[in-house]
């Protein structure tokens, strides 16, 4: 645990959660959140906060459509 945060505890809330995350608001509070858990992690877990960043970044953009 970094800071009072667990990483990989916010990693699996926000896999479980993300089809509830859907303003531009909650999606980029989110990534910034998840920028800074990915420099927590060690590299062999960041591929599941690539991932996350991944969808919600392209969720974002589908808002713009």
């Amino acid at each position: 645990m970094a800071n009072g945060i667990d990483p990989f505890r916010y990693l699996q809330q926000v896999s479980e959660n993300y089809e509830l995350i859907n303003t531009r608001e909650e999606i980029n509070a989110v990534l910034d959140e998840l920028e800074f858990v990915f420099e927590l992690v060690e590299p062999q877990f960041q591929d599941l906060a690539t991932d996350l960043i991944a969808k919600l970044t392209t969720k974002l953009k589908q808002l713009d459509d």
